[in-house]
């Protein structure tokens, strides 16, 4: 696609066929990835003026992965394809790239929200992102043999507060 440009063509008309090109070699990589049968990348690139300050001009991706029949995609996977894809693009944050599947799932939200247990605020947000967590994990383990949409799983955690203090003492003779 690069290579077959025309003699005219515009700055912009390059970025926009490189745009198209790395979105379709980001899709091709990441369909040769276990458990994958297809992916389509979109990027956003913001178009970058003299008006603009650099902060709000930061890229975005979106994956869409197709799985495999009964496969299932793990979280450190995910990770793999928000890393990759950032890779690619300049300036892009894994954080701003967001998988989901065929299935309707946001896999990116549930890593990123893996990823922020132990900066949990509140006792309250921490038992709502552990009960997250176990819905998730649940929910995968059955779905797979009761279908996609048979299950729902409300876990209620109940967590311990309290404090504990341990002594010892230890004597010599």
């Amino acid at each position: 696609m690069l290579q077959k440009q025309s003699f005219g063509a515009t700055s912009y008309d390059k970025q926009v066929n490189y745009q198209i090109a790395l979105e379709g070699e980001l899709s091709r990589s990441i369909s040769t990835m276990k458990g994958i049968q297809f992916a389509r990348v979109h990027i956003v690139m913001p178009s970058r003026t003299y008006y603009t300050p650099a902060e709000q001009a930061k890229p975005t991706a979106s994956v869409l992965l197709f799985l495999e029949p009964g496969a299932t995609i793990e979280p450190n996977q995910v990770k793999a394809i928000m890393d990759f894809v950032a890779g690619a693009v300049q300036n892009l944050d894994p954080k701003d790239v967001k998988v989901v599947d065929n299935n309707s799932r946001n896999l990116s939200a549930q890593v990123i929200s893996e990823g922020n247990i132990a900066d949990a605020a509140t006792k309250f947000d921490l038992k709502r992102k552990i009960e997250e967590y176990y819905t998730a994990k649940i929910e995968n383990k059955l779905q797979r043999v009761f279908g996609m949409g048979a299950v729902v799983v409300i876990p209620e955690v109940d967590l311990n507060w309290q404090k504990l203090r341990k002594n010892r003492e230890r004597y010599n003779r």
